[in-house]
């Protein structure tokens, strides 16, 4: 059971941590919500697709949008 509730956990910090950081949580302060001393731990939670950063690059750069690089 102990097992099982430890796989659990886990399953919800790497989608909590996900979910934080795709609605914009800047990661440092995901880190801390997770309570994780070192930024390395806190990347091993995360699982984002390439969707994911190119939707940050269009966010961040609205002007380059359709642009065909």
């Amino acid at each position: 059971m102990r097992a099982h509730r430890h796989a659990v956990d886990d399953r919800w910090r790497h989608t909590y941590a996900t979910s934080l950081l795709r609605r914009g949580v800047d990661i440092y302060n995901v880190k801390r919500l997770l309570g994780h001393a070192k930024l390395v731990t806190t990347e091993r939670f995360l699982h984002l697709s390439d969707d994911d950063l190119a939707d940050t690059v269009d966010e961040a750069f609205p002007e380059l949008n359709g642009c065909p690089f």
